[in-house]
């Protein structure tokens, strides 16, 4: 396995090598004038101030060349600050990652704790009245956007229960109660859809698995259902379903844009937002940069779980 992890180490090298290439040229081409976004709608400003702020930032420079200071930077583990401001991108973005990561965590516990349940009940009930159920409760749950749902929850609390976002967010350490209640209901928002995704999927890989001789043989040696079940079918099972979770855990921690907007929460997504809106190229590149490197590690950690699930699989 060590020699597989080294592999896929290097690996990532030109993968990421190339992913700050995609962003950075990629932001580059879209339409607008940085300087001119800074200075706002100050309508006086002379030429000569435009061209003092191109050049503070290096946009006087050839593309190429503010690529390489880009990364430069980045293998200095600097990077930079926002347009307009001398807020460190660095302390921006640390602020915003354990908001996402808090919510990303409490919404991927949720989506396990009622997909995997749902769906291995759906394949056991299979064609019964209860597998029905399941089925209806997990396309409604794909059919209806989150953002709906997060309005619509947000509505309900306040008026109902006289409950509103509060402004400070209180870390899970420093008090767990008060951080259950911020995160409890846009988790639940988020993990509405999710649960559906994941609860369908668990359904098929279980309804495949059942169906395998190992499955029959260990039924005709006599061994309780529920041993069957749990240690024969689910665990093998759970292949395709932690793929996707690792994979949902990543689409999370990019951003639930618009429910952290709905429920007020500063992290990554409401950050990437803003600095899209204000195009702050250099908050957006340290951003989807972030992005990218956690799908990466996901992805291998996830290919590491697949030898604790099956032990038939071998790393080469």
């Amino acid at each position: 396995m060590s020699r597989y992890l080294v592999k896929r180490l290097l690996l990532a090298v030109p993968t990421v090598l190339g992913l700050t290439m995609l962003i950075f040229f990629t932001l580059r081409i879209l339409p607008g004038d940085i300087a001119l976004t800074i200075v706002g709608d100050d309508a006086n400003v002379s030429a000569e101030r435009l061209d003092e702020i191109r050049r503070t930032l290096h946009l006087d420079q050839p593309i190429w060349v503010q690529y390489l200071d880009w990364l430069r930077q980045l293998a200095s583990m600097d990077l930079g600050k926002s347009f307009g401001s001398d807020y460190p991108i660095a302390k921006r973005l640390l602020a915003a990652i354990p908001v996402t990561f808090n919510l990303a965590a409490y919404t991927l516990v949720l989506t396990v704790l009622m997909a995997v349940p749902l769906g291995a009940l759906s394949a056991i009930k299979r064609n019964s009245w209860v597998d029905y159920l399941c089925r209806c409760l997990a396309l409604i749950g794909l059919s209806t956007p989150s953002f709906w749902v997060g309005i619509i929850t947000l509505m309900v609390l306040a008026f109902s229960f006289n409950w509103m976002p509060q402004i400070t967010v209180v870390g899970f350490l420093e008090d767990p109660v008060t951080n259950f209640s911020q995160f409890i209901w846009p988790a639940l928002v988020l993990a509405a859809a999710q649960t559906a995704v994941l609860a369908r999927l668990t359904r098929s890989a279980l309804l495949e698995v059942l169906g395998e001789d190992y499955v029959r043989t260990a039924r005709a040696k006599g061994l309780r259902e529920n041993i069957v079940l749990l240690n024969h079918a689910l665990r093998n099972a759970l292949l395709p379903v932690v793929t996707l979770l690792g994979l949902q855990f990543a689409a999370l921690m990019e951003g639930a844009v618009i429910t952290e907007t709905v429920f007020g929460l500063p992290g990554l997504g409401s950050t990437l937002i803003q600095g899209i809106n204000a195009k702050d190229f250099p908050l957006i590149q340290s951003s989807v940069l972030f992005i990218g490197l956690l799908v990466i590690v996901i992805n291998l950690a996830i290919d590491l779980s697949y030898a604790w699930l099956d032990p038939r699989i071998k790393f080469d």
